[in-house]
């Protein structure tokens, strides 16, 4: 993946996981980039890949990701604590 190389400067090894309680949004960042945003249905998944980053790693994260997402810490389907990002709003 080019973002991934360009970002982190190597391919990520990741694993499908979910998110339940959250949901795509209709709208997009510049038309383009997708948003997670809580869902009223906490059934609703959203279903995605889980990365293991380090400390510095995740810096690069935040930095790729600006102003218009924000991090939260979330509970995966499958169990693991994660980093995920959601809306800023």
């Amino acid at each position: 993946d080019t973002i991934q190389q360009s970002v982190f400067n190597r391919i990520l090894s990741g694993q499908a996981d979910s998110l339940r309680g959250y949901q795509i949004a209709t709208d997009q960042v510049a038309g383009r980039y997708p948003l997670i945003e809580r869902a009223k249905d906490t059934e609703t998944e959203v279903q995605g890949s889980v990365y293991e980053l380090s400390g510095e790693d995740l810096l690069l994260a935040d930095a790729y990701e600006g102003n218009a997402y924000k991090r939260i810490k979330v509970q995966l389907h499958s169990g693991k604590d994660a980093w995920v990002y959601i809306r800023n709003s």
